[in-house]
């Protein structure tokens, strides 16, 4: 009887506590939606007229811009006037051999921090390294880094001719260097950077159509040619990330369809920030990896984003090159917090198509990457969390 009056008083217990931490969370959460109460007005908008690829739309009177940039660059950072920089590298060291003065090159931009020179570097042992820095020296001679990086990929790199076959709104031919200027993008090098365009009317009567050039890769590559071009994606904020990026293969055609949403979340949501660092998509993500590559592990600062630290000097090559694998490793794991969606953002889909570029937009006796790209319809997705003041059902609008 007492073991069975005890396992009740048990169980009693057992109850009672269950029941004590339900009204506990129920009051937490009741507590909560009311001092928070959202929901979510989904509204669908025709736009007169969006930017290719900025988008303008109008919400309560007010204009709203988002810039989805388009960036142009070649596979391999070597797109170089080869010939060019053998004749000044020789004006400071004579009879200098040919081997020695590629490798030289190779070292120049390996130890600028781009990418896809790992081929070169791994055959490299420490000796030649140690030999190819005193050459560097003698090669740069009083310039300082921003000098000499500025030489070897502007005066002596490829310019916007060479790199744009034409392109196109619709079927309207427009001047590619009027539309796209140089900049330095993340591990990549130097790219070309569209300026913004409206787009006007809709799919294939409004959309961007860029013919490409096969640029050389005389260092990198054994057939000498870059086998691909690489389009990135940006916002309207100066840093560009890896991603998203689309590859074209030689003589393909990538056709990128846009949906734009706009999206404004509640300031006090956890899975998104307020800072100014964070309204830039790749912002958050540039500097996180700057410090976690390269200020930090090597106490330097990478030539093309020195601009944007203080109290650090540019790395030399060498230093850059003994740890090849670690600056151009765009992984930056968790350093302190993480970078977060800015909470009022425009967010894109894409639908991606690939084909080989027809006889019609193909010129004779010339390799060409086609990119494409547009919104099918010039239309907006906006989505708003908005304040509650009395308990009722997700609102949804259509206009």
């Amino acid at each position: 009887m007492a073991q069975s009056l005890t396992a009740r008083i048990v169980w009693v217990i057992v109850v009672l506590a269950c029941a004590l931490i339900a009204l506990f969370f129920t009051d937490k959460v009741v507590s909560e939606y009311v001092a928070r109460q959202t929901t979510t007005l989904i509204t669908f908008k025709r736009a007169k007229q969006l930017e290719l690829p900025v988008i303008v739309v109008s919400k309560a009177g007010v204009l709203g811009v988002c810039w989805l940039g388009i960036e142009v660059c070649p596979k391999n950072p070597d797109a170089i006037v080869l010939d060019a920089v053998k004749r000044e590298i020789r004006a400071r060291i004579p009879f200098l051999s040919d081997e020695d003065a590629v490798n030289l090159i190779s070292y120049a931009i390996a130890g600028s921090g781009m990418a896809n020179m790992d081929s070169i570097v791994s055959k490299w042992q420490p000796l030649q390294i140690q030999r190819l820095h005193s050459l560097f020296l003698r090669w740069k001679g009083s310039r300082d880094y921003l000098q000499f990086y500025n030489d070897l990929f502007f005066r002596h790199g490829y310019k916007c001719k060479d790199l744009f076959h034409s392109c196109y709104i619709g079927y309207d031919k427009f001047d590619c260097c009027d539309k796209f200027q140089p900049r330095f993008v993340m591990l990549r090098g130097k790219c070309y950077r569209m300026i913004a365009q409206f787009q006007t009317a809709p799919d294939v009567h409004g959309r961007i159509a860029l013919l490409i050039k096969q640029l050389p890769s005389p260092i990198v590559e054994s057939s000498k040619k870059q086998p691909q071009a690489i389009v990135f994606l940006t916002d309207n904020h100066t840093d560009t990330s890896t991603f998203p990026r689309f590859y074209v293969n030689e003589n393909e055609s990538v056709f990128v369809r846009f949906v734009a949403r706009l999206l404004r979340m509640s300031p006090w949501e956890s899975e998104c920030s307020m800072l100014d660092e964070d309204k830039g998509r790749a912002t958050c993500y540039v500097k996180k990896y700057h410090e976690y590559r390269v200020l930090g592990p090597l106490n330097c600062s990478l030539f093309y984003l020195h601009h944007r630290v203080q109290g650090y000097d540019v790395c030399e090559p060498l230093r850059i090159v003994y740890n090849y694998n670690v600056v151009v490793n765009g992984a930056i794991g968790f350093v302190g917090e993480r970078c977060l969606p800015h909470c009022h953002r425009w967010y894109h889909e894409f639908k991606i198509y690939r084909s080989d570029i027809t006889q019609r937009f193909k010129p004779t006796n010339e390799t060409i990457f086609r990119f494409e790209s547009g919104f099918t319809n010039l239309e907006v997705y906006i989505l708003l969390d908005r304040c509650r003041c009395a308990f009722y059902s997700t609102k949804s609008t259509k206009k």
